[in-house]
């Protein structure tokens, strides 16, 4: 039997009540009663990987949104979560689908560039690293955060230090967030040590000259 709109329209709302209260076992029902009726529906697979998530149970959740994302190769948020549960070169086949659509979309970017970077071709991260931050009236703090730290990972110093300081005009909270930088603070630190240790280098030499000198007289 065929359900109508609304009801379909109900019954995901109760679905996504239960899963909102932690009526983890009552959802699964709820969907798996949605999934009977409409085998693809994308929010009722979506939302059983989620189930399987808080059921810690990171097997069935890759497993259910592989299956969403084979039949909506562009439910954004279900890529992204897949692409943390795959290796890089298992995520990025389905990361560079959806952005042959959503070729603008920063999340998509910069979860595409982690995985190019966690395997080894910072090149073609470096490229996606850059359609991100030429469009940055739609990154977030957090968005300029991780794309700053990707920066960094790639050797680009000065984006990335553009980057920590749009994060925090953005979200000044981040300042204090343990993954943000100030490049500038950390140059000048790691300057200082080295005047430091040249002096220090500089006096030992000092210091032997004087004592050859004096054996030697």
């Amino acid at each position: 039997m065929k359900l109508a709109d609304d009801q379909v329209s109900a019954l995901l709302t109760l679905a996504q009540s239960q899963l909102e209260l932690n009526q983890l076992r009552q959802a699964s029902k709820s969907y798996q009663t949605l999934l009977k009726h409409l085998p693809t529906h994308p929010e009722a697979l979506f939302g059983l990987s989620e189930i399987a998530a808080r059921q810690n149970k990171p097997k069935h959740q890759r497993e259910r949104l592989i299956e969403l994302v084979s039949v909506h190769p562009q439910h954004l948020t279900g890529i992204t979560q897949l692409s943390r549960l795959l290796s890089p070169e298992q995520a990025l086949p389905y990361l560079e689908r959806a952005l042959e659509t959503h070729s603008d979309v920063p999340e998509l970017l910069l979860a595409a560039a982690e995985s190019l970077i966690q395997a080894r071709q910072t090149e073609r991260a470096c490229f996606y690293l850059e359609q991100a931050a030429a469009q940055p009236e739609r990154l977030s703090g957090e968005d300029w955060l991780k794309l700053a730290r990707l920066q960094l990972r790639c050797g680009e110093l000065a984006g990335a230090a553009l980057g920590f300081e749009r994060a925090v005009s953005l979200d000044p909270a981040l300042r204090q967030d343990p993954r943000w930088l100030d490049l500038d603070a950390s140059w000048r630190q790691l300057e200082a040590q080295q005047q430091h240790l040249d002096r220090e280098a500089l006096t030992r030499k000092i210091r032997a000259d004087y004592e050859q000198t004096k054996q030697a007289n």
